[in-house]
């Protein structure tokens, strides 16, 4: 049996037309699964009644307390939250080369200061990123922590207008901290930032 074959000649534009269909066949596939798996991923656990996001300074927003706070007592919590190993302006560090991402969970919106009324808690095998109340706290309060107590060296250092007596002016992370700061704030430093200070692995 003899098989005949005949060539079939396609024009330059039907070639890239068919190409472009069965790209879209083969990303669509791949898009749909996408989606599905960032449906199927876990969501943050946030806990945080008792504060609120509210406008501030024209376009700014901030959080503040929606209720009194007792020294001591949690302000908020997310657990769950994203890990990545690289530092950047929404993460807050939580290890060496460990960073949670608390952006969508509400706490992303605490403030720097140098004089806080929050100490930051981070654990990078929970995903947890919680603020807790390190004085008495009142209503419509701003809720702040200092950043470098958790941040070993930040992405994008920053001129701190807390207008606190002790503010430090530029805020780039405790490796860039005055020797006589860090000695002053090791007591209140995160743990992984203790470790870094004293060189502990």
């Amino acid at each position: 049996v003899t098989l005949m074959r005949t060539a079939v000649r396609v024009s330059a534009p039907a070639c890239r037309a068919n190409a472009r269909i069965a790209a879209q066949r083969i990303r669509a596939p791949r898009a749909l699964s996408m989606m599905q798996a960032a449906q199927a991923a876990p969501q943050p656990h946030v806990i945080a009644p008792g504060i609120e996001i509210v406008q501030w300074q024209e376009s700014q927003t901030r959080m503040e307390a929606s209720r009194e706070f007792a020294a001591n007592e949690m302000v908020g919590e997310a657990h769950g939250l994203p890990i990545c190993s690289r530092a950047s302006i929404f993460t807050v560090q939580a290890g060496k080369d460990v960073h949670v991402q608390p952006e969508g969970s509400k706490l992303e919106k605490a403030n720097h200061s140098c004089s806080p009324n929050c100490a930051a808690i981070v654990d990078s095998a929970t995903g947890t990123f919680a603020l807790r109340a390190i004085r008495p706290i009142a209503a419509g309060e701003a809720i702040s922590f200092d950043y470098e107590t958790t941040e070993w060296s930040m992405d994008e250092p920053f001129a701190c207008r807390c207008g606190s007596p002790s503010c430090r002016g530029t805020i780039a992370g405790w490796k860039h901290m005055r020797p006589a700061d860090q000695t002053r704030l090791l007591p209140k430093a995160a743990p992984h930032i203790q470790k870094m200070h004293w060189g502990v692995k």
